[in-house]
């Protein structure tokens, strides 16, 4: 790890409140604590300035923690050997997991698929479990509602990650439930999930209000110019 990447990481751990090197439980509570404190459902009735503020520093909350609590898997492959600390059933899910990423990203969803439950079933207390068995369904038409099923346990366990509100938006969007679709695409938004995604999906569910709202940007834009 070079100079810039370790500055980052202290810049994450500041962000969260804690010490570098903190163990996972501590980044988790600091995670939740602060979500609770910063979530943009809260500040309604604040200004539009505090409001963005607050959605900017939320942001950066979930991308301290997302990388934090997943800095220990950066240098895995589907052969590295799990913690032969943990218990023997999270040891396996983790073997099951590392196997399901890699059959993931050489696109065999199927395999994929059967990692990732099988790490699920050894191991449920982990969201990107849950969170990866989300994204393969959501390859196959006929399993949405399994898919709907994870997502709903996956809110249950972690309410406060804007990517788990973008899932079960591209799950109602592919069910053709359009307005059910936006308000998840519009809450992943408001949460601080990658803007260009979520626009991309909106565009497509919500194609003249897009536009409408990109002519009102553009008009402004002109004032102020």
């Amino acid at each position: 790890m070079n100079y810039m990447e370790k500055n980052k990481l202290s810049i994450y751990y500041k962000i969260l409140g804690i010490s570098e090197g903190s163990p996972a439980s501590e980044i988790r509570s600091h995670y939740l604590a602060l979500c609770k404190k910063y979530h943009p459902d809260k500040l309604q009735d604040e200004s539009a300035e505090k409001q963005k503020e607050a959605e900017e520093h939320f942001r950066l909350i979930n991308e301290a923690y997302e990388i934090l609590s997943n800095i220990n898997k950066a240098g895995f492959d589907y052969k590295t050997k799990p913690d032969t600390s943990e218990t023997d059933a999270k040891r396996i899910g983790r073997n099951y997991f590392i196997k399901g990423i890699h059959f993931y990203k050489e696109g065999d969803i199927n395999n994929a698929l059967d990692a990732f439950l099988n790490a699920y079933r050894k191991d449920d207390t982990k969201p990107e479990h849950i969170r990866y068995i989300i994204k393969c369904l959501l390859t196959k038409e006929r399993r949405l509602h399994e898919a709907k099923e994870y997502c709903l346990k996956l809110l249950k366990i972690e309410f406060y990650n804007a990517e788990n509100f973008y899932l079960m938006g591209l799950i109602y969007k592919k069910a053709n439930l359009i307005e059910a679709a936006s308000e998840y695409f519009h809450k992943a938004k408001r949460m601080g999930y990658d803007s260009s995604l979520v626009d991309i999906q909106l565009n497509e569910i919500e194609p003249e209000s897009f536009k409408k709202k990109i002519k009102k940007i553009f008009k402004k834009s002109n004032r102020e110019s």
